[in-house]
């Protein structure tokens, strides 16, 4: 059998909410304030609705630069000033990457049972040893989606110096430092599933060729069985 596997549309999905509470005391070379980078109420936004269809990844990711902590002189028409950017970013991550489960096959005259299981990223074959002739009721169970969600909360330590004079100057950055402030362990989503595959039947039926070595086996076995009684008779 050919298995194929179409997600609901739209029907995959996450978001998340991600805060922290953050603050900075800074030396350029002298104490500059405490800053406070974030407050206890803010948080970063990630969402993203798609269809899931393996393998496939779905991302999105959110940033700000919420505070800065910062030095700086007024001279006339002129200006100067140092300090550190906060940039905050958050990525998120789903990865979807096959489908799992079970084709069953239950023959109707015998109840005999024949299992195959499956993984398959998009269409795959699946083999089913029907070896019995006749119907075979057969069924998808055990059904479910690997899949992998990750996400992280990052802060960059961005130096910069910038200086003007009459409206003309610049601006240097340097980008000091990038901490992990979280990043979990990928993990499954528990995705919606929808029961809605309907059994099927496959009619075995032997090939010609079988049915033909058959009836010859069964036509020499009775010869050599009506040989055996005549030659019993004739003793």
């Amino acid at each position: 059998m050919k298995l194929g596997f179409q997600g609901d549309p739209n029907g995959g999905g996450f978001n998340t909410v991600l805060g922290a509470f953050l603050k900075s005391t800074a030396l350029l070379p002298s104490p500059l304030p405490d800053t406070t980078i974030t407050n206890r109420n803010y948080s970063l936004n990630t969402t993203s609705t798609y269809t899931p269809s393996p393998p496939d990844t779905s991302s999105d990711s959110d940033s700000f630069t919420p505070a800065k902590t910062e030095f700086g002189v007024d001279v006339f028409l002129a200006s100067a000033s140092v300090g550190i950017d906060y940039d905050i970013v958050q990525n998120s991550t789903h990865t979807v990457s096959g489908v799992n489960g079970i084709a069953r096959a239950v023959h109707q005259g015998s109840g005999q049972i024949r299992d195959a299981w499956f993984s398959l990223d998009a269409t795959d074959n699946v083999s089913l040893d029907l070896d019995l002739g006749g119907i075979w009721d057969v069924n998808l169970a055990s059904l479910s989606l690997s899949n992998l969600f990750s996400t992280d909360f990052d802060l960059a330590l961005v130096a910069f110096a910038e200086a003007s004079i009459i409206g003309f100057g610049g601006r240097e950055e340097i980008t000091l430092a990038s901490i992990d402030l979280f990043s979990n362990t990928p993990f499954a989503l528990d995705l919606r599933s929808t029961n809605t595959l309907s059994n099927f039947q496959i009619n075995v039926v032997p090939e010609p060729s079988t049915l033909s070595l058959m009836t010859l086996g069964l036509l020499c076995m009775a010869t050599a069985i009506r040989r055996r009684k005549a030659r019993g008779n004739t003793q």
